[in-house]
């Protein structure tokens, strides 16, 4: 769905879990040295597959794109704050990555995920 390139840490990437579902969460892929850890959005923040965009990764929040938004500002609302979300746990990524580069800690999938959950 989303995708971040990250140099030094790996790549960090957002799609649906299971875009057969009517209804599925978001999950950020980490892949940190080869080893992937998988993040998922609270659940609060499910979406329809055919609201997601897969090549911007984010949720669908113009009509022209989405024709169930017309007329529906709940529903724009509600895209509105899943992209929020997702822009909220990639800038928290970027401050895990910036405090363990700080602190001087190992870069693994394990710390990475242990650090988001704290946030």
């Amino acid at each position: 769905m989303f995708k971040y390139k990250q140099n030094d840490i790996g790549q960090l990437r957002f799609s649906l879990r299971n875009a057969k579902e009517a209804s599925t969460m978001i999950r950020a892929r980490i892949t940190i040295k080869g080893q992937r850890m998988i993040y998922f959005l609270p659940v609060d923040y499910k979406v329809k597959p055919e609201w997601g965009d897969t090549k911007l990764g984010m949720a669908k929040t113009e009509a022209k794109t989405n024709p169930k938004q017309k007329g529906n500002p709940t529903l724009k609302n509600y895209l509105e704050n899943v992209n929020a979300e997702i822009r909220r746990t990639h800038n928290t990524q970027m401050e895990v990555n910036e405090s363990l580069k700080a602190r001087n800690v190992p870069y693994t999938t394990d710390v990475v995920k242990e650090e988001l959950v704290m946030k």
